[in-house]
């Protein structure tokens, strides 16, 4: 998949492109709906598929409480877009500057540099200065620029419209199953192997400490993973928390892996860790011997699990 920054210049090779248009931040099963209708008909129709996209998340940049978590970083929205078969994403830079553009500014602006020949969009999608635009005067700016309009309803399940702040308060308490459901796809964070103070080898374990980034993670505890290294999927046990029995004083919970039978370097990698089921809350224990024993117990039950 081609992705592009920004519309600063008009887009090369999409001849007038099928859109799906809006946040997409969590691509869960709602947001899937809209690009697989846009991808469908776009095949139907010889066209090239696109999608719209933006970030960071409206919310983040217009909340003055400034504590928005995305649901998932834009890497992996990208990865999980380009898994779906799309040929091209266009993410455009939001910030206050580009808040304060008009509606119809806005859709000159997609005219102009995209063209489309289809727009598809959730009806409640809005858009424009304070959210000003929506399904209405999308309609009187398609006729304009000669573009059709799919208004798709949003997707439901168990009578509930499937929503990214709702999967957002499902994983952070922790109901990772509840949340599979509604993303179509087990709960995970993509992030990057860093360096770690070590003490895995200490304990006889060599754990990969994953930079997570701005993803939202579970709760804390001991959860059974898959951990995905390029197209592969390798068997592991993951720790969520601030090592209480190590008083290193972390504030921030931290996302560490041991990955079974496996003794490749692999810091600096990007990985994606999937979450089966938790194992155990997080604990204090008196001593790091009853701390190993521990890790131990926690390994079996993983590898009992993903069996």
């Amino acid at each position: 998949m081609r992705v592009i920054y920004g519309l600063g210049k008009k887009i090369k090779n999409l001849n007038r492109p099928y859109v799906a248009l809006g946040i997409f931040d969590g691509v869960h099963l709602g947001h899937q709906y809209i690009l697989k209708a846009m991808l469908r008909q776009a095949k139907d129709a010889d066209k090239n598929s696109v999608c719209v996209t933006f970030y960071p998340h409206p919310e983040k940049i217009l909340s003055s409480k400034n504590v928005f978590v995305h649901l998932i970083s834009l890497e992996h929205r990208l990865k999980l877009i380009a898994g779906l078969g799309l040929d091209t994403c266009i993410i455009i830079n939001f910030n206050r500057h580009f808040s304060e553009i008009s509606p119809g500014h806005f859709i000159e602006l997609l005219k102009k540099k995209v063209n489309p020949a289809a727009v598809f969009v959730g009806n409640n999608f809005t858009f424009g200065r304070g959210g000003s635009g929506g399904i209405n005067l999308l309609k009187v700016m398609a006729e304009r620029y000669n573009f059709k309009l799919k208004a798709i309803a949003p997707l439901k399940l168990n009578r509930r419209v499937i929503s990214s702040t709702f999967i957002r308060a499902l994983i952070k308490n922790g109901k990772l199953d509840l949340a599979k459901k509604y993303l179509g796809r087990n709960v995970s964070v993509l992030g990057r192997v860093v360096k770690g103070r070590r003490v895995g080898r200490k304990l006889g374990y060599h754990t990969a400490n994953i930079d997570v980034g701005h993803e939202i993670i579970p709760p804390a505890g001991v959860y059974a993973v898959k951990t995905k290294i390029k197209n592969k999927k390798f068997n592991g046990a993951a720790y969520i928390g601030t090592s209480p029995t190590l008083h290193f004083g972390y504030r921030r919970p931290r996302l560490e892996v041991y990955i079974l039978n496996f003794h490749r370097n692999i810091y600096n990698r990007e990985v994606e860790i999937e979450f089966i089921k938790k194992i155990r809350q997080e604990r204090q224990f008196p001593s790091l011997d009853l701390l190993s024993f521990q890790i131990k117990r926690d390994i079996t039950k993983a590898r009992s699990i993903l069996r």
